[in-house]
């Protein structure tokens, strides 16, 4: 009788225990479903008993350590995922791993590894460097975007110089062999660098210091020029090569860096081709001294007697500025017509080293610096070219253009020539040049107020000894021809 009064008792405690015990495996269900772990804690559940006015609170301790998660799925290192996780719908968004609905990079990402390297260049929107980015190292440095040669120059922070240019150019100006640094001489007689005609060899012949091919013209005027010329080469005191002597010069300029290419003449047709581009709506200006000058006679020369060019046209294209010590305000009548697509190329050094005092350096600086400042007229600072100065290649501790001896160029050209093998009695190469990437290059000192470019025609000059006409003029026809190559090379990739 006692039993069977106990059976209603005895079967509302079995009720019990099953909500109990059915709780308890909801909790476990959740856990795994859930994907929870130690940084995902259970929201904790309350089951209650209405009838009976029993509260069970079922709480996890967090503090022991969470089961192996069996049912999460297997990541692939490589490929991710093998199959979609099923994420928390009640996790706290926070938990969630950022994603930027531009598709942009999160905050401190890793760089794809195989990624365009130009996508580097957006990240950091001011175009400073990004801080302590990772960088593919396997990128080949040449895939990356590189600056435009006349690209420049002055940081934009404006807060130093620009690496990349001042200390490029300083580096080859330093080196042991800057030639080398810059380029090579090829010796290629069958592919000539320069092909004058008679016609061509005449115009050249107007300007007085350069005619080497002649050893008599001296005889037929009274040039001052050729004289000294004809007395130095009776002394011994001039040597040049014999490609230059009978104006069939062989040597080739070729180079792998953009700063010292040149534009190949080799085909004639695609040449002037390219070369009509270069010139087209536009006039030249060299300032300068004497140097700058039989430039200018080499440069109208050929674009008669290779592009085809009247002698009036080409002398309206060409146009030479006298300025031989400083930038004298009275010569800016000679800009005063300039357009934006002009060129302006401009040199100031033989007449301004030594010449000035035996402490040149300063007032040298100073003289360059007014170039900051000068109206160039209308013409655009990426078209403002300053052209380093070539080496007098008078023989250290021989003597002078002002000594009543001296020895002065070579058999042939010297790939392993030193600014210390020349320079006569009183040497300015490299300092001049390396004063001249100081003023023009370095932004902490000129303030980038102007970004002039840089036409490095000296390292290659260095090794052409040969070629002087007097020690520090040049023959012609000669290797002068590629300064104009080397300045329409840069105006195309321009």
């Amino acid at each position: 009788m006692k039993v069977l009064c106990d059976l209603p008792r005895a079967k509302h405690a079995h009720m019990v225990l099953f909500t109990f015990a059915f709780a308890a495996l909801n909790v476990i269900f959740l856990h795994y479903a859930h994907g929870t772990s130690e940084h995902e804690p259970i929201i904790p559940m309350d089951i209650k008993n209405t009838s009976q006015n029993i509260t069970l609170s079922l709480t996890p301790d967090l503090t022991t350590t969470p089961l192996p998660m069996t049912t999460s799925p297997t990541m692939n290192p490589i490929d991710g995922p093998s199959s979609w996780p099923t994420r928390n719908p009640t996790a706290d968004p926070s938990s969630l791993p950022s994603i930027n609905p531009t598709g942009g990079p999160n905050p401190s990402p890793t760089i794809n590894q195989t990624a365009d390297p130009s996508f580097l260049s957006t990240i950091n929107p001011t175009d400073e460097p990004s801080p302590s980015p990772t960088r593919n190292s396997t990128v080949n440095p040449t895939s990356s975007p590189t600056k435009s040669p006349a690209a420049h120059l002055c940081s934009r922070s404006n807060t130093g110089p620009e690496p990349s240019e001042l200390e490029f150019y300083t580096n080859v100006h330093n080196s042991l062999f800057p030639v080398k640094q810059a380029g090579e001489w090829l010796y290629k007689p069958g592919i000539q660098a320069i092909h004058p005609s008679p016609d061509h060899l005449i115009c050249l012949d107007q300007e007085s210091q350069g005619n080497c091919h002649d050893e008599d013209a001296w005889k037929i005027t009274n040039d001052k020029a050729k004289l000294t010329r004809h007395n130095s080469i009776t002394r011994n005191a001039i040597s040049n090569s014999p490609g230059i002597l009978s104006a069939n010069d062989p040597w080739v300029w070729q180079s792998h860096l953009p700063q010292y290419q040149v534009l190949s003449n080799e085909d004639t047709v695609l040449y002037k081709k390219q070369l009509g581009e270069v010139l087209q709506n536009r006039k030249i200006y060299l300032v300068g001294d004497s140097l700058t000058r039989q430039w200018s006679q080499v440069m109208r020369c050929e674009l008669v007697h290779v592009l085809g060019m009247s002698l009036t046209d080409a002398n309206k294209k060409v146009k030479f500025v006298e300025m031989r010590t400083g930038f004298r305000r009275d010569r800016i009548r000679g800009l005063k017509n300039t357009k934006e697509r002009d060129i302006v190329v401009f040199n100031l050094g033989h007449h301004v080293g030594w010449k000035l005092s035996s402490n040149w350096t300063d007032p040298y600086r100073g003289i360059l610096n007014d170039a900051l400042t000068f109206p160039f007229g209308k013409i655009p600072d990426s078209n403002i070219f300053y052209r380093t100065t070539s080496v007098r290649h008078f023989r250290v501790g021989a003597g002078d253009w002002d000594t009543n001896s001296s020895k002065s160029g070579s058999v042939e050209p010297e790939m392993d020539g030193k600014w210390s093998f020349y320079g006569g009695n009183r040497p300015e190469q490299p300092t001049q040049n390396l004063i001249a990437f100081e003023v023009f290059l370095d932004a902490r000192k000129n303030n980038c107020t102007r970004k002039i470019q840089i036409l490095d025609t000296s390292p290659i000059m260095l090794a052409r000894g040969d070629a002087t006409f007097d020690g520090t003029h040049f023959c012609l026809p000669g290797p002068m021809q590629y300064w104009s190559q080397m300045l329409y090379h840069r105006l195309l990739q321009n």
